[in-house]
């Protein structure tokens, strides 16, 4: 796609009223650069027909609007932050995408995948550190490489209260499992997390990461499967010898 096809695009549509009121509300030229130019990354995405729910790739917008793919994110995260329509379901949701898709190294005991979002890595960063305590972060500002609890305490971010419950109470109750004496003053997912870590045992790491992925992909989305789901997945040996998934 050229300039002058996107631009037509935009033709016809209110984004040069829109554009013109942002402006000049604040009187013309008091807005300093940057914001102008956030201002009108915003409404380009807004009334562009084709770009509203999926705009081309950073790289390629950034071509078409000729500033460098780190300065288009920046732009695109400010917008992000902004936006009071995104808010946690939806953040919850787009987490789950990029947990789905992850690759698994070191024997799988670590995970890597990308979060380009500002908004979404920010996020995910506060859920760790709910969940965890700590979130480490291993290779670039958007590549995130994670432990294998970790991961799972992301993934238990996307558990609604109800299913961290019946998770933690089919670890305590289980044949197979042990019971773990926590003080009750820890969060809930902290807990679960720690009772299956012990029932684990040796292979916590591994088991860990195939936990936080069947969440992830939606595995323990019925209630009454998840007492059913962690005893085969407790008792099963790895599969995936490749390590991704």
């Amino acid at each position: 796609m050229n300039n002058q096809q996107w631009i037509q695009d935009l033709e016809g549509t209110g984004f040069l009223q829109d554009l013109l009121e942002t402006l000049i509300q604040r009187g013309l030229g008091v807005l300093p650069a940057r914001e102008v130019a956030i201002s009108t990354l915003e409404l380009i995405l807004q009334h562009h027909p084709e770009w509203r729910n999926s705009p081309p790739p950073d790289y390629e917008l950034a071509r078409l609007l000729k500033i460098s793919p780190r300065r288009l994110r920046g732009y695109i995260d400010d917008v992000n932050y902004r936006n009071q329509s995104i808010d946690d379901d939806v953040l919850k949701q787009n987490l789950r995408n990029r947990l789905a898709r992850i690759e698994k190294i070191k024997d799988g005991e670590w995970v890597v995948f990308e979060i380009e979002d500002g908004l979404l890595r920010s996020y995910a960063h506060q859920k760790v550190r709910e969940n965890f305590g700590v979130f480490e972060s291993g290779i670039s500002g958007t590549v995130i490489k994670l432990s294998s609890r970790q991961y799972g305490a992301l993934c238990m971010s996307i558990l609604s209260q109800e299913q961290a419950e019946e998770m933690l109470a089919a670890l305590n109750d289980g044949q197979d499992v042990q019971p773990v004496n926590e003080p009750s003053d820890k969060p809930l997912r902290y807990r679960v997390l720690d009772a299956f870590a012990l029932s684990a045992g040796a292979q916590a790491g591994k088991k860990m990461v195939d936990l936080g992925f069947m969440i992830a992909s939606g595995g323990l989305s019925e209630i009454s499967s998840i007492s059913e789901v962690l005893r085969s997945l407790l008792g099963r040996d790895d599969a995936n010898p490749t390590g991704t998934v």
